[in-house]
């Protein structure tokens, strides 16, 4: 017979494996973003919403992982920057083939798709156009 210890962690193991996606257990679950600039006190807007100011660490919402988008720094005096934010497929979700639940579970915790970059450091360029 089993010890009582090794029988409830089987247990823990195989519930852990049968309601988790591979992904959500094995991925790169990279969803924060750091945005920095020079100088700092820049606005940050993620696809025209603004998000904060500089120095930011942001965390992509799980719903977005898959098109982050267009980031943009603005600071008054200054022309603006814009960067894209990419995600990428994690490979290891392809282990989830055994069960239809693993995929949506992946899907609906944002574990499909890890961030390709999360650090972001922008210098801005003074504007020069005159009556600026």
């Amino acid at each position: 017979m089993l010890h009582p210890r090794l029988l409830l962690l089987m247990i823990m193991s195989l519930s852990l494996c049968a309601l988790s996606g591979c992904a959500t257990i094995l991925g790169n679950s990279k969803k924060t973003i750091n945005v920095t600039s020079d100088p700092s006190g820049a606005m940050v807007e993620l696809n025209g919403n603004q998000i904060g100011e500089t120095p930011l660490t942001y965390r992509v919402p799980d719903r977005d992982m898959s098109h982050p988008g267009i980031l943009t720094i603005k600071k008054d005096g200054f022309e603006p920057a814009t960067t894209q934010v990419t995600s990428r497929f994690q490979m290891i979700a392809i282990l989830n083939f055994t069960f239809l639940w693993h995929w949506a579970i992946d899907y609906v915790f944002g574990n499909l798709y890890t961030l390709e970059k999360t650090k972001f450091d922008v210098k801005l360029e003074l504007n020069r156009r005159p009556g600026s």
